[in-house]
């Protein structure tokens, strides 16, 4: 299995050893590469004898060769996830440690991360996949494809604020019921706040209707801010009640002549004369 080095341990055997004799046969043996592989050249050098009968046997060659696999190192690694505030995504950041790498290697481990789904909540499974070894010395390691850890989404804050509005008299009843909202993520819109409503702001006559907004939602922190509807008097109507109005005059008799102009009449106040009997 990959180590890191060239080192290779190799096993001996001659048919050429006769009866009891007593012969051993020592070598220096090493991979031509370190790298991971099949049918890698095994360069066999400094085969020497040894032994109590060693002196009655030569070597044809001191040097020899044979082939032999190095397996990839299994490498265990582990994740582990970021929490996060609500952002309308299952997109994840974990950090991996590995248990098995050797050190003067240089390897790189990168993977793809989501949550379970996007939603506001604890311990919540990060699903890790793709997970790709890089760097020169990449193809000695082999690690698994996926793993799983977790972590925690927060909510987001979100102010959520009535569309106050002024309106004209128009005799019936109005009102407001919308309300507009900063602070939603990954383009989400008000109507992703289903358990949200407006409530007040409505009226028939001139004036100032207040309007509240309440409410929950499980991805955001919500502040709520009221408004009102304001309705106005319809000034075209006052206009025309301006122009229009007809003053009625008393009619006066003046000389059997019939006339519109009122006529002032001044009374005196008269003085009483008292007597006592």
């Amino acid at each position: 299995t990959y180590d890191g080095t060239t080192d290779a341990t190799v096993s001996d055997s001659t048919n050429d050893i006769i009866g009891e004799d007593v012969v051993t046969i020592s070598e220096s043996a090493s991979f031509a590469t370190k790298n991971a592989g099949e049918n890698i050249t095994v360069n066999i050098t400094g085969m020497s004898l040894g032994g109590e009968d060693a002196g009655n046997y030569s070597l044809t060659s001191t040097t020899d060769s044979t082939t032999a696999t190095i397996n990839k190192k299994d490498v265990t690694v582990s994740y582990t996830a970021a929490g996060k505030t609500y952002d309308g995504t299952t997109i994840a950041k974990v950090s991996n440690k590995d248990d098995g790498f050797i050190s003067t290697d240089t390897i790189k481990v990168s993977q793809q991360a989501n949550f379970e789904d996007k939603d506001v909540g604890s311990s919540k499974t990060v699903n890790i996949t793709d997970i790709v070894l890089s760097g020169a010395d990449a193809n000695n390691y082999q690690v698994a494809d996926t793993a799983t850890a977790s972590a925690n989404i927060a909510k987001a804050d979100a102010i959520v604020k009535v569309d106050s509005t002024t309106k004209t008299y128009n005799g019936n009843e109005q009102k407001i019921d919308s309300f507009s909202v900063k602070g939603l993520v990954n383009g989400e819109t008000v109507s992703s706040l289903k358990n949200v409503k407006v409530t007040g702001g409505s009226g028939t006559n001139a004036g100032t209707y207040t309007a509240k907004v309440s409410g929950i939602d499980k991805n955001y922190n919500l502040t709520f801010i009221d408004g009102a509807l304001i309705i106005k008097r319809d000034a075209t109507l006052d206009n025309t009640l301006s122009s229009t109005t007809k003053i009625e005059l008393p009619k006066a008799t003046i000389n059997n002549i019939v006339t519109n102009t009122p006529k002032l009449v001044v009374v005196k106040p008269q003085t009483l004369q008292t007597r006592q009997t």
